[in-house]
């Protein structure tokens, strides 16, 4: 009974460094564009709205429903129209990636009308 302790500590820490690197590999195949998402990717893949609070480099601050979001846009990111500009209202399709909301497309259509 002595070696349960060990085994049951190293086993819980093994499963808790394996299953969120896991689940962050599985997101990388999801499309979360074309809606609805599969099953597999629901826990991946986000829609928000909002007003454009900032952006600086390959990032940009959305404010929806009074919460704050940081998205980053990468050369997979698609902005059919308008541009990613401070005080634009945008819809954004994301997919996380760890810590990361990476903008998979991003729609302003404030700044195609002006």
């Amino acid at each position: 009974m002595r070696r349960a302790g060990p085994i049951l500590a190293w086993l819980f820490l093994f499963l808790g460094l394996a299953v969120p690197s896991a689940t962050a590999g599985d997101c990388d195949h999801c499309d979360c564009i074309h809606l609805p998402c599969p099953a597999e990717c629901k826990p991946c893949c986000g829609l928000s709205r909002g007003l454009i609070m900032s952006k600086k480099g390959n990032t940009f601050v959305l404010k929806s429903d009074g919460n704050l979001a940081e998205f980053k846009i990468t050369h997979d990111t698609n902005i059919p129209e308008g541009d990613i500009a401070e005080g634009h209202h945008a819809t954004v399709y994301f997919r996380k990636s760890g810590a990361d909301n990476l903008a998979q497309r991003v729609v302003v259509p404030d700044a195609a009308a002006k």
